[in-house]
């Protein structure tokens, strides 16, 4: 019991809890800044669009095809893809009497 006390002591010193504090606070912020790495993001991508299968049951069907791409955006223009925007900007636009500009800025 007396042993259990002095190491209780000694740990509980304000030099150790300074340094538990430093050593938890850059731990915390080393595991912050890791969470989203470069590495597992691009684990992430896929290579090629998938392909799905749609099979008939009993077998009498024909088989069809579909290719699912994993980033639907990734074949359209910078200017496509600001452009798709346009009637959802346009109703926001008349709905709360602002211009569209100010919207899209």
């Amino acid at each position: 019991m007396a042993l259990s006390r002095a190491v209780a002591e000694k740990l509980s010193g304000p030099q150790n809890f300074k340094n538990l504090l430093v050593a938890g606070m850059l731990l915390g912020g080393l595991a912050f800044l890791l969470q989203n790495s470069p590495l597992e993001m691009a684990a992430l991508k896929l290579a090629r669009p998938v392909e799905m299968r749609i099979i008939d049951a009993t077998g009498s069907g024909p088989i069809e095809t579909i290719r699912v791409s994993p980033n639907p955006d990734a074949g359209m223009s910078a200017r496509q893809l600001m452009d798709r925007w346009d009637p959802l900007i346009a109703d926001a636009s008349k709905r709360f009497k602002i211009p569209a500009a100010w919207i899209r800025n």
